[in-house]
């Protein structure tokens, strides 16, 4: 048999989770804006909360500018 995991979620554009909503690593998702998000950090204070789609979208486009920048 199949484990269902559910993960903490919002149906409302533009509502992200704040840090008292995530435990540690844990995962969240918002389906009206398609945006996964999780907790990140070591539980002390310095954690934060990680808009893992845009991460992604940043991260494809400085690679692309170092791209374009290293074939000149």
């Amino acid at each position: 048999m199949a484990t269902t995991i559910k993960l903490k979620s919002s149906a409302l554009s533009g509502q992200a989770p704040s840090l008292a909503n995530l435990s540690l690593r844990e995962l969240a998702i918002n389906t009206a804006d398609a945006k996964l998000y999780v907790r990140q950090g070591t539980g002390i204070g310095t954690d934060s909360v990680i808009d893992l789609h845009q991460r992604a979208v940043d991260e494809a486009t400085a690679n692309a500018l170092a791209l374009a920048i290293a074939l000149g």
